[in-house]
């Protein structure tokens, strides 16, 4: 029978791939260095508007902002058994200025936080975005500042349990609002 044959074939050629695996099965962190955190977007915190005091409606918003996208990258550095991992985000907004905008500016706060490091300091980072719409012009893309997250890792541990959230830094009225208009 030349089906068996192909297929015994085919056992021995898997029995010998799983043999030479093997050992890269049995690495230890300090022969291999794992994938980068997962970095999200929080969905409530990608967007919000941003009223003048006391205003509610389309023709009070100050300025709208979004999370546009984000690039990174991740280093690992070994002391001992821990791995300190330093995961760098650069996001990038779309920012649009709104009717009640007087002063052709917009500041906003940004975060990267990792929930599993909560409440510790290192845990989140936030920077502060300034702008200043040129004249004429009502929407405009800005690359924040780089945040850079810094954690430990046990050479038993598994990096993925660290995801990276970013978001915009949002009062409780402009959360509920987000929530409200889903």
């Amino acid at each position: 029978m030349k089906y068996a044959t192909t297929i015994s074939k085919q056992i021995r050629a898997l029995a010998q791939v799983v043999l030479v695996l093997t050992p890269v099965a049995a690495c230890t962190p300090t022969s291999y260095l794992p994938p980068c955190p997962n970095v999200f977007a929080l969905a409530d915190a990608r967007q919000f508007d941003r009223f003048r005091s006391g205003g509610k409606g389309t023709a009070d918003i100050d300025f709208a902002v979004k999370l546009d996208e984000w690039s990174g990258s991740c280093s690992y550095k070994q002391n001992g058994e821990v791995w300190d991992v330093t995961v760098d985000v650069v996001p990038t907004f779309i920012v649009k200025r709104g009717p009640a905008n007087a002063n052709g500016g917009a500041q906003y706060q940004y975060f990267a936080a990792i929930p599993a490091l909560f409440p510790k300091p290192e845990g989140k980072q936030t920077a502060w975005a300034t702008i200043q719409f040129p004249e004429g012009v009502n929407t405009v893309q800005v690359v924040g500042d780089a945040l850079e997250v810094t954690f430990p890792i046990r050479s038993n541990e598994v990096v993925d349990a660290y995801t990276v959230y970013l978001g915009l830094q949002m009062t409780p009225e402009e959360i509920a609002r987000n929530r409200r208009d889903k």
